[in-house]
């Protein structure tokens, strides 16, 4: 039987399936073809079974399927840290949401949160995050073009992050529009209007 023609074989991976038996491949193989997994089996079938258009030493990696992050507000990666650094200095002040959240995202520009997001989803994929759910934020159209934009050019952003020598980590970006909303989701004006309202609350608050 010919080998089969596939865009992509995985070589020599440690490869977790997550399955109902929660098998292991120890020195195991992926196919991929388009964007699905074709394939998955012992590192030694693999050359016999297919030919590549490009293949992939994993050796010393671990081959599994994406992390999911179940709630994250890309608006706020750029204060990521910021207020760990206040709570050391003992200077972090309750109700953390109001004092600090929302004043900080109702200040943002529409290019603030397509740069955050960029910095956000280039974060995940780079520890293998591969779908996320967004709790909530200003400028949701701009989180959509950053993820549009880290899909297209994914293998840009890993680069940036990592050495190329090092950059051994697969992923795709899927973007789902959800044509019925589950629940009452506000329009992204009112949002905003809202979030401004209590911002001088925050403020009177903190001074």
């Amino acid at each position: 039987m010919e080998p089969r023609a596939v865009d992509l074989l995985i070589t020599n991976a440690q490869v977790l399936t997550f399955d109902d038996r929660n098998t292991v491949v120890r020195d195991g193989a992926i196919a991929v073809a388009g964007d699905s997994l074709v394939w998955i089996g012992k590192n030694a079938d693999a050359a016999s079974l297919f030919t590549a258009r490009e293949t992939l030493d994993a050796r010393g990696q671990i081959a599994m399927p994406g992390l999911i992050d179940c709630h994250v507000h890309t608006a706020q990666q750029f204060l990521r840290g910021k207020l760990a650094s206040l709570g050391n200095m003992g200077n972090l002040r309750e109700p953390i949401w109001q004092r600090y959240l929302i004043p900080f995202e109702s200040g943002l520009e529409p290019q603030d949160v397509y740069c955050s997001g960029l910095a956000a989803y280039a974060s995940m994929i780079s520890c293998g995050t591969t779908c996320f759910l967004e709790a909530g934020g200003p400028y949701p159209d701009e989180m959509g073009r950053a993820a549009d934009e880290i899909a297209q050019h994914r293998r840009r952003y890993l680069d940036a992050l990592r050495p190329r020598a090092e950059s051994k980590v697969l992923f795709r970006v899927t973007i789902r529009k959800v044509e019925e909303p589950v629940g009452e989701v506000s329009p992204c004006e009112s949002s905003v209007e809202r979030s401004s309202a209590v911002v001088p609350i925050a403020r009177a608050s903190t001074s």
